[in-house]
């Protein structure tokens, strides 16, 4: 009977929590742990809210609180290695993920997420290995192809880029970040016509983002064989993004006035 209690608090917990009231839901979870200390759900809801709110420090006790419990629980690794990593503790995040996928080997976002980690260290050969798990373990994890783009894009290796970012966009039409690096792969191969498509797919789901622009720009201006009108619009909208701003003016400047340029 004493389990039925906990358990409608840890529903009242989850429902708060659905409503955007986590202070109503840290109480509900609060009190399922004063009646059965082993209810390690109600530490993890717990750690996911205090993550949530910044307490990343509280977040790493909750977790480790649940998986003291029940040490084969890889969900609570994987928050325990997201919040390690955002604490910028790499070595503590990476021990949590290769937790997760020891616990469940088919645990994409895990792999996923050290892949994120090994990119930030630029460690390339490890992200690749974990990325390349990532998609065995599930052909369909649009993420695992992105980051392997974003990989392929840094090393210059445009085919291979265009061949992992396609994947990427194939599975998830809303990437626009995996679009708009789709695009600059394109115009560095000079497929003018395909980094225009990836661009304008780009600019639809971040219209405020310079780059997509800035690539769209360059695909219209096609190296001087291209649209004049169509790239000094795209250039204009890439400089109301301050990031892009001298990147865009350069290059209407160079679509102006070409003979400035001209070797």
């Amino acid at each position: 009977a004493i389990k039925n209690v906990a358990k409608n608090y840890f529903n009242s917990g989850n429902q708060s929590y659905k409503r955007g009231d986590l202070e109503g839901a840290l109480s509900s979870y609060g009190k399922v742990l004063d009646i059965d200390k082993t209810f390690y759900q109600a530490n993890y809801q717990i750690g996911v809210i205090q993550s949530k709110m910044g307490d990343k420090d509280a977040a790493v006790q909750s977790y480790e609180n649940a998986l003291a419990v029940n040490p084969q629980f890889f969900k609570g690794y994987f928050a325990l290695g997201l919040a390690k990593k955002s604490m910028n503790d790499i070595d503590g995040a990476i021990g949590a993920l290769e937790s997760a996928v020891d616990i469940h080997p088919g645990y994409d976002k895990a792999y996923g997420a050290m892949g994120d980690i090994y990119i930030g260290t630029k460690n390339y050969a490890k992200a690749m290995q974990v990325l390349n798990m990532a998609i065995t373990v599930n052909p369909n994890y649009a993420k695992g192809y992105a980051s392997l783009g974003i990989i392929s894009a840094d090393e210059e290796n445009w085919e291979q880029a265009i061949s992992n970012l396609t994947m990427a966009t194939a599975l998830n039409e809303r990437d626009a970040m995996s679009f708009f690096r789709l695009a600059g792969a394109y115009n560095l191969t000079g497929d003018c016509n395909s980094a225009k498509d990836a661009a304008r797919k780009a600019t639809e789901l971040k219209k405020r983002f310079g780059g997509a622009w800035f690539e769209l720009g360059i695909a219209e201006w096609c190296g001087g064989k291209g649209n004049k009108t169509g790239a000094l619009n795209a250039f204009e909208k890439a400089r109301n993004d301050r990031a892009w701003r001298k990147m865009a003016e350069y290059e209407i400047d160079k679509v102006k006035n070409p003979q400035k340029y001209e070797k």
